[in-house]
């Protein structure tokens, strides 16, 4: 042992490899994760994704983090653990886009007119050719506080522009609404 305590320097060697772990566990997370995302490939360069409450476009994958560019132009360096301890929603692979309006009518709506409104909405549907109006959902929902409500669900074909369509959507309701005079409810009490 030529003089050393051995004992005493296996100890300082446990400890300061130890510490140098410690400090490294992120890093090794990171690179596992990174490892993942290369080897599973959950999202691709330009594919929209949300991971927890951030949602965007993915600019950059790395070994160490991977960047996504949100709606608000902001870049959001996300480390690559983070795909391994949460989900992953790749909205780029989603068949098609799920938008639902709730539009709450007057209450002095009669029955004929409700029926008016829902019909209307499936037209403007089945006109829309970046809308599945064969999935279309639209119903009466329910006696609100200050309006009858009329529920639409509907998608958008996977190639369609999303927000151009929900923009084209909501203008053609917006017209044949009032075209038609169906009011659009606001909060109101009426005292006696």
């Amino acid at each position: 042992n030529a003089g050393f305590d051995v004992g005493a320097l296996i100890a300082g060697l446990g400890i300061g490899g130890l510490a140098v772990a410690l400090a490294a566990q992120d890093t090794v997370k990171n690179i596992i994760g990174g490892l993942i995302v290369f080897i599973d490939k959950p999202f691709r360069l330009g594919d929209i994704v949300k991971i927890g409450d951030i949602e965007g476009v993915v600019a950059y994958i790395g070994i160490r983090s991977t960047r996504v560019r949100t709606y608000a132009g902001r870049v959001i360096t996300l480390p690559n653990a983070k795909f391994t301890e949460s989900s992953i929603e790749n909205i780029t692979l989603e068949p098609s886009r799920r938008v639902v309006i709730n539009l709450g009518l007057v209450y002095q709506t009669t029955p004929e007119k409700m029926n008016q409104a829902i019909e209307l909405l499936k037209d403007i549907m089945k006109k829309s050719p970046h809308v599945n109006d064969i999935e279309s959902i639209i119903f009466f929902e329910k006696f609100s506080d200050f309006s009858l409500d009329i529920k639409c669900i509907y998608f958008i074909h996977k190639n369609s522009n999303i927000f151009e369509t929900q923009h084209e959507i909501n203008l053609a309701i917006l017209n044949q609404f009032n075209t038609e005079g169906l009011e659009f409810a606001y909060p109101t009490q009426t005292s006696y």
